[in-house]
């Protein structure tokens, strides 16, 4: 979206939809079964300092493979996202010695390049955060075998540090 004609601080909402093309790639990108459908509401404006706020909403709806009984796994992801874009913030190139990172503070606004922002990729990526790295079908539980008792478990008069000086002892 070019944003040099946003006026301030007036908003401009509107709606997106992936098509099959894209749904396709995104599925791919993250590692999903399938993309079933993604939309968002967005709302896009310019600060008196001329940053670009980005906030919005999105819903999907996914299908992922089941981590423990490789079944397909259908959910819907829905969140919220907000991003700042500012002509006047660091791309990154430069390199630091140290950075103090405080979690509780806000994001620092990123570099807006050319005027543009890629709405679509910044709906990709909340997405992108939004998905279970570890889908589970209902019920499904990872039961483990149990593990194989060790020798000493097995014997424990016949091993460990006193069995093994016994048997010393016994040499002499």
């Amino acid at each position: 979206m070019d944003v040099e004609a946003l006026g301030a601080p007036a908003a401009t909402h509107f709606d997106i939809r992936a098509n099959p093309e894209e749904r396709a790639n995104l599925a791919r990108r993250f590692g999903l079964d399938q993309l079933d459908s993604l939309a968002a509401s967005v709302s896009v404006a310019r600060n008196l300092a001329g940053a670009i706020s980005l906030s919005g909403q999105f819903k999907a709806e996914v299908v992922q493979t089941c981590v423990v009984t490789l079944e397909p796994v259908r959910s819907t992801i829905e969140a919220r996202f907000a991003r700042v874009f500012s002509p006047s913030a660091q791309s990154g190139a430069e390199t630091f010695d140290e950075i103090f990172l405080d979690p509780e503070a806000d994001e620092p606004p990123e570099p807006l390049e050319g005027g543009v922002v890629d709405v679509g990729e910044v709906v990709a990526e909340a997405l992108g955060f939004e998905i279970n790295p570890f889908p589970r079908a209902p019920g499904a539980v990872f039961a483990a075998a149990p593990p194989e008792p060790s020798e000493a478990a097995k014997n424990p008069e016949r091993s460990g540090p006193f069995a093994v000086l016994a048997k010393l002892k016994q040499g002499r």
